[in-house]
């Protein structure tokens, strides 16, 4: 949800108007090469671990990004969207592995539904928050809520390595 309103925080950091491309284009360029790593990191360190470390680097760097200054703001901003390409193609490896491919569909869906009610509901929190404090610190009270993420990432069940067999039913 703070992605959704990072133009309103590059507002309050008094960052021109006319950077907002360029910062945007940034963010979604370092979450595609987070997207292209994201596998090798797994590898290297585990799923569960790249889960939690890429959990955790979000707070990390988005609260100290609101007690900072213009461009350092941002600049912390582009760096955490790193961290958002490396979790989302393992959480949805997880989910693909731990699922069997009968019900894959009916539980993506699932997902991707919780996955945007989470965010219709947490937007307008977020929001309020910003009406009621500033934008600054309502992603700094978004930032400590982060925090929870990597606790359910401690949960998350090992998954044994195992390749993915490819059947031609109904061919």
């Amino acid at each position: 949800s703070t992605h959704q309103l990072n133009p309103l925080f590059f507002e309050f950091k008094e960052i021109p108007i006319e950077y907002f491309g360029i910062i945007t284009g940034a963010i979604f360029a370092c979450s595609s090469f987070g997207h292209y790593f994201s596998h090798n990191f797994s590898e290297k360190i585990g799923e569960k671990t790249s889960l939690v470390i890429a959990a955790l680097a979000t707070p990390a760097l988005l609260i100290p990004a609101t007690f900072l200054l213009k461009w350092f703001a941002a600049i912390l901003i582009i760096i955490q969207s790193f961290f958002f390409g490396i979790r989302n193609p393992i959480m949805e490896h997880l989910l693909n592995k731990a699922t069997n491919s009968e019900k894959r569909a009916t539980v993506l869906s699932i997902a991707s539904f919780m996955h945007q009610l989470s965010m219709a509901c947490l937007l307008p929190f977020v929001g309020y928050l910003a009406d009621i404090y500033s934008i600054n610190t309502a992603f700094r009270i978004s930032g400590v809520l982060f925090l929870l993420a990597p606790i359910l990432f401690f949960f998350l069940k090992q998954f044994p390595k195992q390749e993915i067999k490819y059947t031609n039913r109904g061919r």
